[in-house]
């Protein structure tokens, strides 16, 4: 999937702070915090775990340390 980097950049702000505040996120969470559908924001998901930007575990995500 391709994302411009202005949206890629936006998504990537919104999740982080949302997990600055919860500490954990689900992808449910993601979908509903950047008004995505969960077809598009689970390969971006997966691309911040990539970067090491978030990490999964379980059904969670958190920001890497």
């Amino acid at each position: 999937m391709v994302y411009l980097r202005k949206t890629f950049d936006r998504v990537t702000s919104e999740i982080m702070e949302y997990l600055k505040k919860h500490g954990k996120m689900t992808v449910a969470e993601a979908r509903d915090v950047t008004g995505t559908s969960r077809r598009f924001i689970l390969p971006l998901l997966e691309e911040l775990d990539r970067l090491r930007i978030t990490r999964r575990d379980g059904d969670y995500r958190m920001l890497c340390e």
